[in-house]
């Protein structure tokens, strides 16, 4: 037996309420869930780089990415200093070091071999 679909405008407020926020949650879950994939992915790509052309060994990977880290606090607001966000360390980074990221990272295809990040 096939369910009876009901139109948009037939849903009882209530019902339609419910649903907006489980789409809501659904959707910010999946959000975080790419963040996360593009995180991982652009700090290995960062890590493998320092290894192989500075030289990096596994404690000083570390303490960068203990660094790292620290700086992802803060741009999120939980850090010591969460007065910034991606944007206005993007423009710092254009300022001081000339590097305009927003027009120079080209966005690379890179697809999960095991399903995502964990």
């Amino acid at each position: 037996m096939k369910a009876l679909v009901t139109p948009k405008q037939q849903l009882k407020p209530r019902v339609m309420k419910e649903v907006e926020r489980e789409y809501a949650r659904r959707y910010q879950e999946h959000q975080n869930a790419i963040q996360k994939d593009i995180s991982v992915q652009l700090v290995a790509a960062v890590l493998h780089t320092l290894h192989v052309c500075e030289g990096f060994g596994e404690k000083r990977l570390r303490r960068f990415f203990a660094e790292l880290n620290g700086t992802f606090e803060d741009m999120s607001g939980v850090g010591f200093a969460g007065e910034f966000d991606c944007d206005d360390l993007a423009e710092l980074v254009r300022e001081r070091y000339g590097i305009d990221l927003k027009s120079e990272i080209k966005c690379v295809k890179c697809e999960w071999k095991r399903g995502g990040a964990k």
